[in-house]
């Protein structure tokens, strides 16, 4: 099985075919099968597969980027979606630009405002709450990127330059120290997506090198050794693109007229305690014409039973730190029978937690929010 078109928005590499194009895409996997049998690479004994089973937690990401301005407060939309959909987790942002108004100085009131909230809902509900709290430049929400406006101008043109500042380091370290002996905390996130160069406001590449990942998780780690951290990415539309990431003639694929891998999960597996998994099956490049939304969320159902194998026989946890349930910029592709499809698909596929994306847009429909309660009900197996 394969798809000749990737479905998530935001990888560089991008490659969409016709009819014509996968006849050659058809010859050129024949000559690449001649290849390897020419080459006689031995086949590693597969490990066994572990069991999958469901979500230990279920929640939500929550920006207040993703709020209309002019609107509610974000704490009075956090609350009201708390108070409707009971999470087990909540993923929010600490923006860099948003606690640092100046270069010497840190106000994390915006940050503080939501964890009260979460507090004050844990209060009234035998369930409580807890926070993955993303910290980087890099972070949830478009633009993708966050600086702040002080920055000089080679680093605001640059994310790698503005993340070797010592005000960055200082960022990480007072935000890291703010938080790690809150009650509420249940993990890190250290940047978002950050090995995969995303579509932002700025031009050139905006992915950050592993050894940033791995000095930043040395920072974290010395001043907080208990909590799990989280390295996320997306990967391929289907689970053979994946595989041919993987394969050790992955250099070949790359010099033949072929759809071609996209993400990191690899490398993002390496890096930190989780790898977290951005899922997103129609989006506003998708052609529906090639296999529908139902179809491509079977696919997304693979690769994450597919990454959630490699994750534990590595001895680590595979979750979904973005599951779809709202569509891509408005567009109409993605609808509320999607969201529950993919609730089905998604559900015993091995990742220990799945947070959805785009709740935010729920406030204002009914029709979306009572799409997203059952949701929630069936990750959890609720009648």
């Amino acid at each position: 099985m394969w798809t000749a078109e990737e479905v998530y928005p935001k990888p560089h590499k991008s490659i969409a075919c016709n009819k014509i194009c996968v006849m050659k895409l058809l010859g050129a996997r024949r000559l690449l099968a001649g290849l390897t049998l020419l080459l006689l690479l031995p086949s590693p004994a597969p490990s066994p597969a572990p069991t999958l089973s469901g979500p230990e937690l279920i929640g939500f990401s929550f920006s207040p980027s993703a709020l209309a301005a002019g609107g509610p407060s974000a704490e009075s939309t956090l609350a009201k979606l708390m108070a409707r959909l009971h999470p087990d987790l909540v993923r929010l942002p600490v923006y860099w630009d948003a606690v640092a108004p100046a270069s010497n100085a840190f106000d994390f009131s915006p940050v503080d405002g939501l964890l009260t909230t979460i507090s004050d809902y844990n209060l009234h509900h035998r369930r409580s709450a807890h926070v993955l709290l993303v910290v980087g430049a890099r972070n949830i929400a478009f633009p993708e990127v966050y600086l702040p406006n002080w920055l000089p101008l080679a680093a605001a043109t640059d994310i790698r330059q503005a993340v070797a500042m010592p005000e960055y380091t200082a960022y990480l370290e007072t935000t890291f120290q703010r938080y790690s002996s809150s009650p509420l905390l249940y993990g890190w996130q250290i940047e978002n997506e950050p090995l995969d160069n995303v579509t932002a406001e700025a031009d050139g590449d905006n992915s950050l090198a592993s050894a940033t990942i791995s000095d930043e998780m040395t920072l974290l780690r010395s001043i907080d050794a208990g909590h799990p951290v989280v390295v996320t990415t997306y990967n391929s539309a289907a689970v053979d693109l994946d595989e041919q990431a993987e394969s050790p003639l992955s250099w070949l694929y790359e010099f033949l007229p072929l759809p071609q891998a996209v993400g990191h999960p690899s490398q993002a597996l390496t890096l930190g305690d989780i790898l977290g998994l951005d899922v997103y099956a129609v989006t506003d490049r998708t052609s529906l014409e090639d296999a529908s939304a139902a179809r491509r969320i079977a696919w997304k159902s693979e690769t994450v039973a597919y990454w959630a194998i490699r994750a534990a026989q590595v001895g680590k946890p595979l979750w979904i730190t973005e599951m779809q349930a709202a569509p891509w910029k408005d567009g109409a592709s993605f609808g509320t029978s999607d969201l529950q499809a993919s609730a089905l698909a998604y559900r015993d596929r091995g990742a220990k937690v799945v947070l959805l994306w785009g709740v935010e847009s729920w406030i204002d429909s009914p029709d979306w929010m009572a799409a997203g309660v059952t949701a929630v009900r069936t990750l959890r197996h609720q009648a």
